[in-house]
């Protein structure tokens, strides 16, 4: 199946168009404990510093995607390919809510390149200074770090039989969207907490589904 096989592959994130930062690595220190090893720990949860742009928002949104479908595709190893515990479906979702996210990414691309050519040229600098963002990191950090510990623990239960799949997908749907609500308070911004909202959205859309 090309499109599982395609979530277990990070793709590099959709880059802001004049950002020249490095990733930092958030590890999850509890995603091992009992009988649960994490094969995404290390490879996909290297997200991004706190957003300075429209694309650095949607470029969280998409690692996200593919960190949630990889534990999946995990899970469901672990049980054999069940059909009776739906994670191929789940994590396929994941793949669907990527590709929204992508329609997002090639809008706001359009809109840059029409103002870059309608206006001379000019360069387009992130709306969010380096030095607000240093400023909104720490507490960006502090949010995302609890919410990998909560999906590690909700994992774990899951692992361990306590919930089940389907309760496992709805509590990170509905953690996830409580993350993005209150990282876009952190922004005066109406374009980054918009950004945010439209994440909101499709998760919401996902969880619907």
């Amino acid at each position: 199946m090309n499109e599982a096989t395609e979530l277990q592959v990070v793709e590099q994130p959709y880059r802001s168009h004049n950002k020249k930062r490095k990733s930092s690595k958030v590890e999850l220190k509890n995603l091992r404990a009992q009988n649960y090893r994490s094969k995404t720990s290390d490879e996909l949860v290297n997200l991004e510093l706190c957003p300075r742009s429209v694309d650095d928002v949607y470029s969280l949104g998409v690692r996200l995607q593919y960190y949630i479908g990889a534990i999946y595709l995990e899970l469901d190893a672990m049980n054999q390919g069940s059909k009776q515990i739906p994670y191929t479906s789940l994590a396929l979702r994941q793949l669907e809510g990527k590709e929204e996210i992508e329609k997002l990414v090639n809008d706001n691309l359009n809109r840059l390149l029409w103002y870059f050519y309608n206006n001379g040229g000019p360069i387009i600098e992130a709306p969010v200074s380096e030095q607000v963002a240093k400023e909104l990191q720490p507490f960006f950090n502090r949010i995302m770090a609890n919410f990998l510990n909560q999906l590690d623990v909700m994992v774990n239960m899951t692992f361990n039989g306590d919930i089940s799949a389907i309760d496992l997908d709805d509590s990170i749907n509905n953690n996830i969207i409580a993350m993005y609500t209150v990282i876009a308070k952190l922004f005066k911004l109406d374009e980054i907490k918009n950004a945010f909202n439209d994440l909101i959205s499709i998760r919401k859309a996902l969880g619907n589904n």
